[in-house]
C-alpha cells in the first residue's frame, strides 16, 4: 500500500512521535508544524484540514515554539528509528 511505504516500521515510528507529542502536551500536527518552523532553512509545510477545528489547530501551531529539550528528543528519535520505508 502507498507504493510500498506502508510497512510495519511505519507504525513504530508514528507511535514514537505521537508519544513524544503527548509527553509535551502538544497536538501531533502542531508539533510537526512547529518543528518545520524551527528549521534554519526556508521551507513551506503543506498541511491539510477537512474541518474548521483542524484548520484552527494548524493555524495555532504558528504560535508554538518548541523547547530545546523537545528538539533534542525529536533528533534522538529520528536518529534511533530506522527509516519508515
Amino acid at each position: 500500500a502507498l507504493g510500498g511505504r506502508m510497512t510495519a516500521q511505519v507504525f513504530q515510528v508514528v507511535d514514537a512521535y505521537l508519544d513524544l507529542a503527548k509527553q509535551h502536551r502538544l497536538a501531533p500536527n502542531q508539533m510537526a508544524l512547529a518543528f518545520c518552523r524551527s528549521r534554519p532553512y526556508p521551507n513551506i509545510p503543506i498541511f491539510g484540514a477537512t474541518t474548521i477545528a483542524q484548520l484552527a489547530s494548524n493555524i495555532a501551531a504558528a504560535d508554538i515554539t518548541l523547547s530545546p529539550e523537545i528538539l533534542v528528543q525529536i533528533t534522538a528519535l529520528y536518529r534511533s528509528l530506522p527509516p519508515a520505508y
